[in-house]
C-alpha cells in the first residue's frame, strides 16, 4: 500500500519534466517515488508536482535524495492552512531565490507561506510578500552601515524602522536568523505599539502591501507562529499519510 502508483504515461510527463529543469537521469530516479506520492497526496498532476518540486530542490541547491523530505514539507504547508499544493507552489516561485539568499530553510520559507495563507494571504501574494519583507529587512539591518545606503531610495524609512526596533535578525554573515526567532523578536518589540503604530511600522519596514502581511502574521500568539514553523520543519511521512487518507 505505501508503494506510489500512477500510470507508464503519467511517471513519464514527469520525467520528462524534470529532464527539462536540468535533473539528469540519476537525479530523476532519485526523485519520482517523493514526488507521485506527494502528487497522489494532494491530488494535482505528476508532472505538476514534479515541476514545484524541482523549482524548489534547484533553487535551495538540494540535492535530488532529499525530495522525500521536500515533499513532505510542502504537504504540511498546504496542510496546515487554507491553500493548495498550488497555491504553495506559486508561492515559492516568487519567494525561493530571495529567501535561499538570505539563508532562510525550504521548511522556514514554507511554514511562513502557511502563516501567510492562514491570513488569506496565498499564491503569487505571498511570494511577493516574502520576497519583497526580506529584501527590505536584510536592507534595513544591514543598511546602517552601508556606504551604498543613499543609493537604496525610501532606505531611511525601513532602517529608521529597525534601528527602533532594536532587534537583532540577521547573523554575523549577514544571513536572517531562523524564521521563529526573527518573528517573535520583531513581535515582542512591536508589543507595546497601539494598532495604528504597529501598520505604519510594519509598513516603513516591510512596505505598503508586504508590511500588511507581515503585521497579520505578527498579530498570531507565539504559540501558534510556533507551532506552524515547528509542524512545517517536523513533517516527515506526511505525504504518505495523507495519501493513505484520500
Amino acid at each position: 500500500a505505501s508503494a506510489a502508483a500512477g500510470t507508464p504515461t503519467e511517471v513519464a510527463a514527469l520525467a520528462t519534466a524534470l529532464s527539462r529543469a536540468g535533473f539528469t537521469a540519476d537525479q530523476t530516479a532519485k526523485s519520482l517515488r517523493g514526488i507521485v506520492l506527494g502528487a497522489e497526496a494532494t491530488d494535482i498532476a505528476f508532472a505538476d508536482m514534479g515541476g514545484i518540486v524541482g523549482t524548489i530542490l534547484k533553487t535551495f541547491g538540494k540535492d535530488a535524495s532529499q525530495t522525500g523530505a521536500v515533499v513532505d514539507s510542502l504537504v504540511k504547508s498546504a496542510n496546515s492552512a487554507n491553500q493548495t499544493v498550488t497555491d504553495v507552489g506559486e508561492a515559492m516561485s516568487y519567494a525561493a531565490s530571495q529567501a535561499s539568499a538570505l539563508g532562510v530553510s525550504v521548511d522556514d520559507t514554507l511554514a511562513l507561506i502557511a502563516l501567510l495563507a492562514d491570513a488569506g494571504v496565498k499564491g503569487s501574494r505571498a511570494g511577493t510578500t516574502i520576497a519583497t519583507g526580506f529584501n527590505r529587512m536584510q536592507i534595513a539591518a544591514g543598511g546602517g552601515d552601508s556606504e551604498m545606503r543613499e543609493l537604496i531610495r525610501g532606505s531611511a524609512k525601513m532602517i529608521g524602522a529597525m534601528d527602533q526596533l532594536g532587534a537583532t535578525v540577521l547573523d554575523t554573515e549577514g544571513k536572517l536568523l531562523p524564521l521563529d526567532q526573527v518573528l517573535i523578536a520583531i513581535k515582542r518589540q512591536m508589543e507595546g505599539l497601539s494598532n495604528t503604530d504597529k501598520a505604519i511600522f510594519t509598513k516603513a519596514l516591510f512596505g505598503e502591501e508586504a508590511g500588511r502581511g507581515f503585521l497579520a502574521v505578527l498579530q498570531r500568539t507565539e504559540p501558534e507562529i510556533n507551532k506552524m514553523i515547528k509542524g512545517v520543519n517536523n513533517a516527515g511521512g506526511v505525504a504518505e499519510k495523507t495519501r493513505e487518507k484520500m
